[in-house]
């Protein structure tokens, strides 16, 4: 028996660099309707301190694509629920056990809080590559043409 899973969609325009690869770009996220009635989760708020302006995805040149066009990518519930866990949960549990493994390592020496916290980050740092080289499994979104 196949499970389905609800999509998840977003706006976005096809544009081509000066070196003709094609590109998605997203506009950033401020017109949610929840979040604008005071009813959304608040990522949206949470989203504006740290997002950048916009957002852009590489787009395989096809015909069909065309600059200046706006289509809507989608991806499934737990595709984008593994990729927020490989984006953001990797990195947390690397700073813990750096924390944790420096902290106790370093029992009685003087400058322990600071290398336990420098450890975390640095084991933070090496679990965000996963998500930096693209080990994502939402790599392959839904992408279809809205209406003009």
């Amino acid at each position: 028996m196949a499970t389905h899973h609800a999509v998840v969609w977003q706006p976005a325009v096809v544009v081509i660099d000066g070196r003709g690869k094609h590109w998605l770009k997203f506009s950033s996220l401020n017109s949610c309707e929840r979040c604008l009635a005071g009813q959304g989760c608040g990522a949206g708020v949470f989203s504006r301190l740290f997002s950048r302006r916009h957002a852009r995805l590489p787009l395989p040149a096809r015909a069909e694509w065309r600059p200046g066009q706006r289509v809507r990518v989608g991806l499934s519930s737990r595709r984008l629920l593994t990729m927020a866990l490989l984006l953001y949960g990797l990195p947390l549990v690397g700073f813990l056990v750096g924390v944790a493994t420096f902290h106790f390592l370093l029992l009685d020496h003087a400058w322990r809080d600071l290398a336990a916290l420098l450890g975390g980050l640095m084991l933070a740092a090496l679990f965000c590559l996963p998500a930096r080289l693209g080990w994502g499994a939402g790599r392959n979104p839904r992408i279809e043409a809205l209406s003009s």
